[in-house]
């Protein structure tokens, strides 16, 4: 009975380990630093970070998009979240967190906020994961507001992926 228990309880230490490992916290940006490197931006409107009640988030007016790559391994898709507050939507604007495990060929909505969840205070949080094979390096993570009138305002915060290390990664 002893032998059975041992066994039992290394074979459960081991699944929690690869679990853990599975689960690795690739991406943590809540840009607090006050700097939103790693990210690029674009299209017709303004990515920058604003500050309220002394949390820093990032800010994209109109049509504007930021985007960033994060290196990943493993047989499980890694899993993106992160909030959402929006403003001035109009009829037909989005705020979206997207993410891509193809190179940006195709892509998965983690949240998508609409007009009538537009209140500018309230954080609207989603989560998804990428169902992709062990071959896969990097994933794309897109924040994006897609707007046509000038007053849409969208913020993200504490954007994180969560999936496996790259092997040697860590340097040690």
């Amino acid at each position: 009975t002893l032998r059975v228990l041992t066994t039992l309880l290394v074979a459960l230490s081991l699944t929690a380990g690869a679990s853990a490992r599975a689960a690795d916290l690739l991406l943590l940006d809540d840009f607090q630093d006050g700097v939103a490197d790693g990210w690029g931006a674009t299209g017709e409107g303004s990515v920058s970070l604003s500050s309220y009640a002394r949390n820093v988030s990032l800010r994209i007016e109109r049509s504007a998009s930021a985007l960033r790559i994060t290196p990943v391994a493993g047989s499980g898709g890694p899993a993106v979240s992160g909030p959402i507050a929006a403003a001035g939507l109009g009829r037909g604007d989005v705020c979206t967190i997207e993410a891509s495990g193809d190179g940006g060929k195709s892509w998965l909505t983690v949240l998508r906020i609409a007009r009538g969840d537009d209140d500018g205070l309230t954080l609207h949080r989603g989560a998804a994961t990428l169902s992709q094979s062990s071959a896969t390096a990097q994933i794309l993570v897109r924040l994006r507001s897609a707007s046509r009138g000038p007053d849409a305002t969208c913020w993200f915060d504490d954007i994180s992926v969560r999936g496996q290390l790259l092997a040697n990664s860590s340097g040690g």
